[in-house]
């Protein structure tokens, strides 16, 4: 008995099909690893948004530093410069705005630092070219 040659022929045409098909994915495939990109690259710059008002707010946090003297255990001589103490990977550089401080409703002192910041994404899609970022971070004054 003798077995048809299948490979011959079908093989051509599978792989025209497969061709065919990344043809057509690829510009999604394209598309979903840049929101990635993009995603991540958000991620990374609102964690350092984040660190940079929680270093701020800790500096304004110390009684002694009222956010104009600075406390004996920072090297660092503004708020300002504390926020942004780790926020060196950004360009342009985040703004801080000046702490505000207040009292809770137990009469406990407080002190909050906003971070703002402009991430510029690689490609627009769904109408977004950049996203504002502004984190908030209060402590305790101690």
């Amino acid at each position: 008995m003798v077995f048809p040659n299948r490979s011959s022929n079908h093989g051509g045409s599978r792989r025209g099909a497969a061709a065919a098909e990344l043809a057509l994915l690829a510009p999604l495939l394209l598309f979903i690893l840049i929101v990635a990109i993009d995603f991540c690259r958000l991620f990374f710059d609102y964690t350092i948004i984040t660190n940079a008002a929680r270093n701020g707010a800790l500096w304004a946090s110390d009684q002694h530093a009222n956010g104009t003297v600075p406390p004996s255990w920072s090297p660092y001589a503004t708020v300002q410069d504390a926020a942004l103490a780790d926020a060196n990977d950004l360009s342009p550089a985040p703004t801080v705005l000046p702490p505000t401080y207040g009292t809770d409703g137990q009469g406990n002192p407080w002190a909050s630092v906003t971070v703002q910041y402009q991430f510029n994404m690689i490609s627009t899609y769904l109408g977004f070219s950049n996203v504002n970022l502004s984190r908030t971070v209060t402590m305790p004054v101690h």
